[in-house]
């Protein structure tokens, strides 16, 4: 890894020799979604007469940043749950299988009071309620959870860059401007947005290795880029280049993950093939 490479921007500059020495470190890789055409400045190649273009190749574009591992990564998964009342699918089931002679006391209360309204989810009158208060019976709504999905997973990167000359002011100035760059869509037409571009985040040990002892990043998408200049006082370089800048970046994975994306890139496996006993 060369910071001399016209491809990358590297912070520190040291961060080369660091490497080599088996020190972490994390790489930013930006991707775009790229029709033919803007590759070729041709149309893409046509065969079926329906004047289509190809659909758009997601391409890397820019230069990769290398940075050191961040300070106190934070990684989160989460589930979503909501409520679902089984009022009704409990009470239809339950008369189905037994009948009547199935109900205890406190049901064939309700349903006196209610009728088959009171165990399939119907609500009854005030009139009803205040009876049914007074004989101290309460409507069991049967509530259980729902799955809803798993959520699209978020990650918060701080980098405190003090650079040591002119070079170093230069480099951070570029990493911060293609940060930037990168967060904002492109005009397509009259009426049309380019989504932004997407970044591949690694994270690597020993040169080339991915570390395994933190998580494999998804493509994601750059959704806050926020900069803080000489927060310790007003010093200056005399080219005018801020002594130390803060980069706090915020990035969402492209899409909702499942537990097939986790195993590709795990080394533990659930087995969830059914056995037979014997």
């Amino acid at each position: 890894m060369s910071n001399k490479t016209t491809n990358r921007l590297i912070f520190p500059a040291k961060l080369n020799e660091l490497v080599s020495n088996g020190r972490e470190y994390t790489c930013f890789k930006m991707l775009q979604l790229i029709y033919a055409e803007e590759t070729t400045g041709k149309p893409s190649d046509n065969t079926s007469g329906d004047n289509k273009s190809s659909p758009p190749k997601l391409t890397q574009i820019g230069e990769n940043i290398f940075l050191p591992m961040p300070a106190g990564f934070a990684a989160g998964d989460s589930a979503s749950f909501g409520e679902f009342s089984g009022t009704i699918a409990t009470g239809i089931n339950k008369l189905k299988e037994s009948g009547t002679a199935g109900l205890s006391k406190a049901d064939e209360l309700l349903a006196s009071m209610k009728g088959l309204d009171a165990i399939t989810g119907g609500v009854g009158s005030d009139v009803q309620d205040s009876a049914l208060s007074k004989a101290g019976v309460a409507f069991n709504a049967n509530t259980t959870l729902k799955f809803e999905g798993n959520g699209i997973r978020t990650y918060s990167f701080a980098y405190k860059l003090v650079p040591s000359n002119q070079e170093e002011s230069d480099t951070i100035n570029s990493i911060i401007n293609t940060f930037r760059l990168a967060s904002y869509s492109k005009a397509r037409g009259l009426f049309g947005l380019e989504y932004p571009s997407q970044f591949q985040i690694r994270f690597y040990v020993n040169g080339t290795d991915d570390n395994a002892y933190y998580p494999h990043i998804h493509n994601c998408y750059l959704t806050s880029v926020e900069v803080n200049y000489n927060t310790e006082g007003n010093i200056f370089y005399v080219n005018g280049a801020p002594t130390a800048v803060e980069l706090s970046l915020s990035f969402t994975e492209t899409r909702q993950l499942t537990r097939d994306d986790i195993e590709s890139r795990s080394s533990i496996k659930f087995n969830t093939t059914p056995t037979t006993r014997g």
